[in-house]
């Protein structure tokens, strides 16, 4: 944890796949979404950007593409989503230490290491070409729940924040990848099974019997400490501003 703490750069790559199937209902299917993305990191100048694109696959309803960038600079979030034929807009927010640290990935990974209820070593393993320790995590369940709220899955609007999450959780699984020389965090990994019931988020049976949530979420950290260039696009100096939440 201290030595991540004091990381004032780094570089991450993001892959997160989830599949979420609803049994009954009206509308029974099936969406398979993933999201790939690049970032980079300046904590010592409060500066981000992160570059996601993403598609969702709804049964019978084809794929839907989109794409999405955030930027923190000179102490405002930046946003775009992009979706075919529809094009994009900028929207801007005043940075606040809360949005800070939802959007920062160094940040998240450290409250997953503070707050764990418990941690093993599960062996050794190299994350390009770094002889690393792999550590097993039992996450808290506030963190699980942030981390939720976090995804952006197409399709879908859960606010997790108003429900329990400790009967809907089948499996966890986070696995975190520590430089052995440098203890540097250099990848993480979070698994996630769930069963919703339709009662367990005040909908009715006419709604869905049952919704299977699996989430993978992989990301891995380089280049840390060593500079990045951070400048925001020109067409996002005329973002919309939308008060943060």
């Amino acid at each position: 944890m201290s030595a991540t703490a004091e990381v004032a750069t780094c570089r991450f790559d993001l892959n997160v796949a989830t599949t979420i199937k609803m049994a009954g209902g009206a509308k029974p299917g099936e969406i398979e979404a993933t999201a790939t993305g690049t970032g980079a990191v300046d904590s010592a100048n409060k500066q981000m950007r992160v570059i996601v694109t993403g598609t969702a696959a709804v049964l019978g309803a084809g794929k839907q593409e989109m794409t999405m960038e955030y930027y923190v600079i000179d102490n405002w979030l930046y946003t775009e989503l992009v979706l075919p034929e529809m094009g994009g807009r900028w929207f801007k927010t005043a940075l606040t230490d809360e949005i800070w640290e939802r959007q920062n990935q160094l940040d998240q990974q450290i409250e997953l290491m503070e707050t764990a209820v418990e941690v093993r070593l599960a062996g050794s393993e190299n994350v390009n070409g770094t002889a690393c320790y792999v550590l097993e995590m039992a996450p808290s369940i506030e963190d699980l729940r942030e981390f939720l709220s976090q995804q952006t899955v197409p399709g879908t609007n859960t606010n997790w924040a108003d429900i329990s999450l400790e009967p809907l959780l089948e499996e966890t699984s986070v696995k975190l990848w520590i430089a052995k020389d440098t203890y540097l965090l250099m990848k993480s990994e979070i698994d996630i099974l769930m069963e919703i019931a339709a009662e367990n988020i005040g909908a009715s049976e006419e709604d869905f019997e049952k919704i299977t949530l699996a989430m993978n979420a992989q990301t891995k950290f380089y280049d840390h400490n060593q500079p990045v260039s951070i400048e925001l696009p020109e067409e996002a100096l005329e973002a919309q501003e939308i008060p943060g939440r």
